[in-house]
């Protein structure tokens, strides 16, 4: 490992190193170290080659990052999640000379995976999280829970911990894709929730969204996990489940009101998404007893 660092710190900053037992740093994400620091201007690490991700959350001040070729500053309420193995420099940025953040070093278990899976969703190794966010608190847990002697099982409390901040992390990434594209897929949905009773095609969706249809179809099963036929269907099946049970209506009206006309082709749709036919669906909720 190549490292040169200066430690310019307040006297109230933490920093704690850990100590993880054998066994359980062969299956858990475990901490390393991890500190609440109030750096000052001096502050800096240049690093490579070791084992160990970094999270670094900004919470007063402002610092800086330049990693994997891009140079960013890290005012309050933005964070960076980087692999240690690769290159990197961070220091408390010139404009603010002051720079109090939360961290943690830790490594094993599910990290890479989840690494990874940051980046996919993010783009980069810098995020924002939000307002609601629990990865502050989750932080300030650590430190608890490491503080003087560690109390039994705090390996596995502090694993807990480390992937609800990794998953927070993700998913404030995930919010941040919340783009353009995401909403032509909301609209399609919310069109779809509510002219399900009409004849839908792919172009009358790809019309109202004014995209190319094949292009809908692609983005729409990126997004949603289904194809928009799918989507609908399962509308359908989910609208004709609350008319079985709340209401006496026959089958074949139950289909109309869904939008399948043809009532075969509507029993055989019901039946390949919950295994029982609508009538047999009728008879679980009416009387408690599977369907024969």
């Amino acid at each position: 490992m190549k490292l040169s660092y200066q430690i310019d710190m307040s006297p109230e900053s933490e920093w704690l190193v850990v100590s993880a037992e054998p066994e359980n740093k062969e299956h858990l994400p475990y901490v390393q170290e991890l500190g609440d620091f109030n750096a000052r201007e001096r502050y800096f690490t240049t690093r490579e080659g070791l084992p160990s991700y970094l999270i670094k959350y900004t919470l007063a001040g402002e610092g800086r990052l330049l990693y994997e070729g891009r140079d960013e500053y890290l005012p309050p309420g933005y964070f960076y999640w980087i692999d240690c193995q690769n290159h990197q420099h961070y220091n408390t940025s010139a404009r603010t000379r002051q720079w109090r953040v939360l961290w943690v070093h830790f490594y094993g278990g599910e990290s890479d995976y989840l690494y990874r899976k940051f980046l996919a969703a993010n783009g980069n190794n810098i995020g924002r999280l939000p307002a609601n966010s629990t990865v502050v608190s989750n932080l300030y847990a650590l430190l608890d829970l490491y503080r003087g002697a560690p109390a039994s099982g705090a390996d596995v409390r502090a694993a807990a911990l480390l992937v609800q901040i990794m998953a927070e992390c993700i998913y404030s990434a995930e919010c941040k894709q919340d783009d353009l594209q995401s909403r032509y897929v909301r609209q399609v949905q919310d069109y779809i929730g509510a002219h399900y009773r009409e004849r839908i095609t792919l172009d009358v969706l790809a019309n109202e969204v004014s995209l190319n249809k094949f292009y809908l179809q692609k983005l729409f099963l990126q997004r949603v996990g289904q194809s928009p036929g799918e989507f609908l269907t399962g509308v359908r099946v989910n609208h004709a489940k609350e008319l079985l049970r709340m209401t006496k209506m026959p089958v074949s009206a139950i289909a109309f009101e869904t939008g399948i006309e043809n009532t075969s082709y509507f029993i055989k749709v019901f039946k390949s998404r919950e295994s029982v036919t609508p009538a047999g669906f009728r008879r679980i909720w009416r009387t408690g007893s599977a369907a024969k």
